[in-house]
């Protein structure tokens, strides 16, 4: 079923629901249903083009019994070659979403622009964002016959403390082999600002690979924008970025190293002067006596840092010469804003030595980190794992970082605090989010599993609890052609109080590459978070 205009999504009606009191433990879905009769709002709306949803186009409910319903948007475009990544919800309500390649690698493009998605639910309306280079122009091939260029949108950032909405976004590879004489540079780090006309690129607070060179301290450009000898300099792969909670700086993870083969770096950049403040370059690890490489993939920042020393922790992709996966491990940082410095508090640390992976990591607002991890198959979710601020500190300070490379420490158990149970039924897990009111931590699969937990009052001693699983029936979405369809990071919105998830299609092996680009449908899943919270399991 597609909502009328009159169910325009507005406040969420769950907050009366929660009135009448939560369901004891071991409630199921169906008594959720029995909570929801006076207005019959679904749980679960999809967004996304005419036509796009198959299997779930007039499905009233989930597998899981959780209400759905689709939701049409007239204007709903993503360009060709171009799928749906990682989202932010704006101060204004509005959900931001980067894009990405069809291949899920942003150096094998398959799209010849640069493009963000601009969702008004309320509309529902939704927006393409085209970004110009900096000789305007908008189309950018860069690959042979193809015409594939362009460049990914890799993350995006709302920022909270600007009195006009503004998203920060970053791409990973905005360069890919054309006359940047001809066709100008396409920005590393950029901004979307709303204006009256509704929301637009801001080149003045955006900055290509050599415009962030030109606004470094002399000793930092050249590592970290290294040249490319023809073309712009190298942005060394700008693909995360988190604002810090008292400076309002931003640390962004770059993924590669100066010379494309060494492990990556952080960068400290400070928007109210528009110049990068400082870098950090992780040292050359040798565990074993084996070269280690260490790629920055995803941040995290601990918004009950103290001014000074503003704590973050960074997800790192780690390989071994021969390009083995080494379980991912985490490591906290400190900032400090008067000086740009960027400091490891610990070393790079794993949960346990039975080969899972860190995926992704989100902070509560008192600081106790949530992390996310894999089994060592890499598809399916290993058990979250918590660890609690205590006097100022997590544990993973207990092992400090080596001066030298050849880290002994590097990669070895940190014990967390707690393990929680049933956290390890879907697949990898895409999505780690938290709702700052109430603390509760969302995580989605890849295949399309929803599972939310509820942090104890006490949290020295006190159990997490896990609510129904929502199963978001992925499958049903799936189109004739059976492409491969996933998961992306999700951000909350609190005033609606929804979790919006990104969803999107690719092709990855299953079309050749490279190719002309191509559309796909792709989507985005807004599910009331409180409704979700009711049923515990």
């Amino acid at each position: 079923m597609t909502p009328t205009p009159s169910e325009k999504l507005g406040p969420s009606v769950t907050r009366r629901v929660l009135l009448g009191g939560a369901l004891a433990a071991g409630a199921t879905a169906a008594g959720l249903e029995l909570l929801w009769p006076a207005t019959k709002k679904p749980v679960v709306r999809v967004f996304g083009a005419a036509g796009s949803f198959t299997g779930l186009a007039g499905l009233s409910h989930l597998p899981s019994g959780h209400r759905v319903a689709t939701v049409t948007v007239p204007s709903w475009r993503f360009g060709p070659g171009q799928a749906a990544f990682e989202c932010a919800v704006a101060k204004d309500g509005s959900v931001i979403m980067g894009t990405t390649p069809f291949t899920d690698d942003q150096l094998r493009p398959t799209a010849a622009d640069m493009e963000i998605g601009v969702l008004d639910a309320d509309g529902p309306s939704f927006t393409s964002v085209v970004i110009p280079s900096t000789t305007g122009r908008t189309l950018l091939p860069g690959i042979g016959a193809s015409g594939l260029g362009g460049a990914d949108v890799s993350g995006v950032v709302a920022l909270p403390e600007s009195a006009t909405p503004r998203v920060l976004f970053v791409s990973t590879a905005p360069y890919h082999g054309w006359d940047a004489g001809a066709y100008g540079e396409l920005p590393s780090i950029g901004e979307l600002a709303l204006s009256t006309s509704g929301w637009r690129y801001d080149p003045e607070v955006s900055w290509t690979a050599d415009a962030l060179a030109a606004r470094c301290p002399a000793p930092i450009a050249a590592t970290a924008f290294p040249s490319r000898g023809v073309g712009p300099r190298d942005n060394r792969g700008t693909t995360a970025a988190a604002v810090l909670p008292r400076s309002g700086h931003v640390i962004v993870a770059q993924y590669f190293g100066s010379d494309g083969g060494r492990s990556g770096g952080l960068l400290a950049l400070d928007r109210d002067v528009n110049r990068v403040r400082g870098a950090w370059d992780n040292p050359a690890v040798l565990v074993f006596g084996q070269p280690v490489l260490c790629h920055p993939r995803q941040l995290a920042a601990d918004p009950s840092s103290a001014a000074g020393d503003e704590r973050f922790v960074v997800i790192f992709d780690t390989f071994d010469a021969a390009g083995r996966v080494v379980p991912f491990p985490i490591q906290e940082f400190s900032y400090r804003a008067e000086t740009g410095t960027i400091r490891p508090v610990s070393t790079a640390v794993r949960a346990a030595q039975d080969g899972t992976r860190l995926e992704l990591a989100v902070f509560l607002a008192d600081g106790t980190l949530v992390v996310a991890r894999t089994k060592p198959d890499g598809l399916s979710a290993a058990t979250v794992v918590v660890y609690r601020k205590h006097r100022g500190e997590r544990s993973l300070g207990r092992y400090p970082p080596a001066d030298t490379g050849g880290d002994l420490d590097w990669g070895r158990t940190c014990q967390p605090d707690t393990a929680i149970a049933g956290t390890d039924r879907g697949g990898l897990v895409r999505s780690l989010s938290v709702d700052p009111q109430t603390g509760r931590v969302f995580l989605a699969g890849l295949n399309g599993l929803l599972q939310t937990v509820e942090p104890p009052a006490d949290r020295a001693s006190g159990q997490w609890r896990a609510a129904v699983p929502v199963d978001l029936a992925l499958d049903l979405l799936r189109t004739p052609q059976h492409y491969p369809i996933g998961i992306r990071q999700g951000a909350v919105d609190e005033r609606r109080r929804l979790l919006w998830l990104p969803c999107n299609q690719l092709t990855l092996g299953l079309t050749p590459w490279p190719v002309t680009p191509f559309a796909l449908d792709q989507w985005i899943f807004a599910i009331a978070i409180d409704a979700i919270a009711l049923a515990q399991a």
